[in-house]
């Protein structure tokens, strides 16, 4: 599926992207202190995981855990700096949210930064846990 700045996104990521996901996210501020390891088994055990590409490389993730039916949680969203402002973050988002493990849950993500981005999709800040919004967007 095409997307904004020439990105093609993969709806079910292949085992072949998984570690450039990884690396993707690696140095991120809440992977911080989150071994290798750890980082690749939480990638395989997700529910619904989406890749962007662009011309072959990994360019941007996000990955849910979900019940398919009440709860989703959202994790490892990113988007490599140069093509950060560009909407392919929305793009990613939205299609997380449409996904069907995700669609008609509730869905939760943990973010230091990006509250106002997520506010545009329907999260609304819930409380505050280790330091980050706990934001919520209630199923629709």
């Amino acid at each position: 599926m095409q997307g904004p700045s020439g990105v093609r996104f993969t709806v079910a990521a292949r085992s072949d992207q998984l570690a450039a996901c990884v690396d993707l996210v690696s140095g991120e501020y809440w992977n911080l202190n989150v071994p290798r390891e750890r980082l690749d088994r939480a990638h395989v055990g997700s529910t619904a995981h989406i890749v962007g590409e662009l011309d072959g490389v990994v360019v941007a993730t996000i990955r849910a855990v979900s019940d398919g039916a009440k709860h989703a949680w959202l994790g490892d969203v990113a988007v490599a700096s140069p093509l950060r402002g560009q909407g392919v973050g929305g793009a990613l988002l939205r299609l997380m949210l449409d996904h069907p493990a995700v669609r008609d849950t509730t869905v939760d993500v943990r973010t230091l930064d990006a509250m106002k981005f997520y506010e545009r999709f329907g999260f609304r800040t819930v409380a505050r846990v280790d330091g980050k919004s706990a934001m919520v967007r209630p199923r629709h």
